[in-house]
């Protein structure tokens, strides 16, 4: 997944935890257990991508499980694949989702334009779903979604999934992880990659003709 774990310190002041960091950061003893077991982990993803002429949007839903019998406010980081030539997006929404509906969460852009800041608040004992959109435009043939920083997490996810849509239009489309099936719809050609026990090992690339 594309998320990585900051902390928040001093009001507001920023400190990127590495990975060992913040493998012992989550390695906490939940009271009623035995022992110690990471009590917030990242476990799921569902990413839908799509591929326009000169843009690309991305629609990602996410699920955090937290192992406490108590609230968790979670600080994140999710960072976009900002280049020469992919813009910083121009539309960007998070959302926290639940079987009330979805309610919109506040978010902050960072200094550097490179992606963005916002927290939610993890139930005890529960699996917590939350979406961000984004849309970005693009020069040339090549979409680029960033996976490796879930290795920050320090496990794999127990599955994701990709689902990418490209214009029947587009040609000889290649990805940096193989597809498990290919559909047709009445304007575009959709792909399926899923993934289970995964721990990417590079981002996802799409280049086309």
């Amino acid at each position: 997944m594309l998320l990585k774990q900051k902390e928040f310190l001093g009001g507001g002041t920023v400190l990127l935890l590495f990975a060992a960091f913040l493998i012992l950061f989550f390695q906490q003893t939940d009271p009623g257990k035995k022992g110690n077991s990471y009590s917030v982990r990242f476990v799921r993803e569902n990413v839908s991508i799509t591929i326009a002429p000169g843009l690309a949007e991305v629609s990602g839903c996410y699920f955090m499980n937290n192992a406490m019998t108590s609230t968790r406010p979670v600080p994140l980081y999710y960072p976009f694949p900002v280049s020469s030539t992919s813009t910083f997006p121009d539309s960007i929404a998070v959302f926290l989702i639940s079987p009330q509906g979805q309610k919109t969460i506040s978010f902050r852009i960072a200094a550097d334009r490179q992606g963005i800041y916002f927290s939610i608040f993890l139930f005890p004992q529960s699996t917590t779903e939350f979406q961000v959109y984004y849309r970005q435009r693009i020069e040339g043939k090549f979409v680029r979604y960033i996976l490796r920083s879930t290795r920050i997490w320090g496990y794999p996810l127990q599955e994701a999934k990709f689902v990418i849509r490209v214009p029947k239009s587009v040609e000889k489309v290649r990805f940096s992880l193989q597809p498990d099936l290919k559909t047709v719809e009445k304007n575009c050609i959709v792909y399926q990659i899923i993934r289970r026990n995964f721990l990417p090992k590079e981002d996802l690339l799409i280049w086309w003709q």
